[in-house]
């Protein structure tokens, strides 16, 4: 986003608010996020990984494009190993997997896509689910260019 952007500033506010609200929900144990995320150990609940990879996408993208302070560095760090240690698991034939994938979810529509608690931890939870599997490797992206970045400055 060129420094001259129009509506730069409104848009770098939205980001830096976005980014503390994920970070206020990373759950400290594992380092990813609650498939609702602010109901954490609630019963039925899940540890979630396709927005887990975004979170930590957009964590890395935005400390790598100097959108955030680079204090958000350690929590796209923590996310990064979290999604690794908690949602992939290598198989026998030496592929990967990515586990705790929410099949779907919106709103609207036909059904009962009502937004609520229930909805959120009823729909199916699969492996390897595109949304999963695409944001993981955004994810990864973003995090190879933060870490590389930092160990070029020491």
């Amino acid at each position: 986003m060129p420094q001259q952007f129009n509506g730069r500033d409104s848009i770098l506010a939205i980001i830096n608010t976005l980014a503390q609200g994920i970070v206020k929900y990373q759950e400290p144990e594992t380092g990813v996020w609650w498939q609702v995320t602010d109901q954490n150990n609630r019963k039925g609940n899940y540890l979630e990984s396709s927005a887990s990879s975004l979170f930590v996408y957009f964590l890395c993208k935005a400390v790598n494009k100097g959108y955030i302070p680079a204090e958000y560095q350690a929590a796209a760090q923590r996310g990064f190993n979290g999604l690794i240690k908690t949602f992939i698991k290598e198989e026998p034939d030496g592929s990967y997997t990515i586990t705790n994938c929410c099949a779907v979810a919106g709103l609207g529509g036909k059904g009962n896509r009502d937004g609520s608690f229930a909805y959120y931890v009823g729909e199916p939870v699969i492996e390897n689910d595109p949304k999963s599997v695409g944001a993981f490797i955004l994810a990864a992206i973003e995090y190879e260019k933060l870490t590389s970045q930092n160990n070029e400055n020491e």
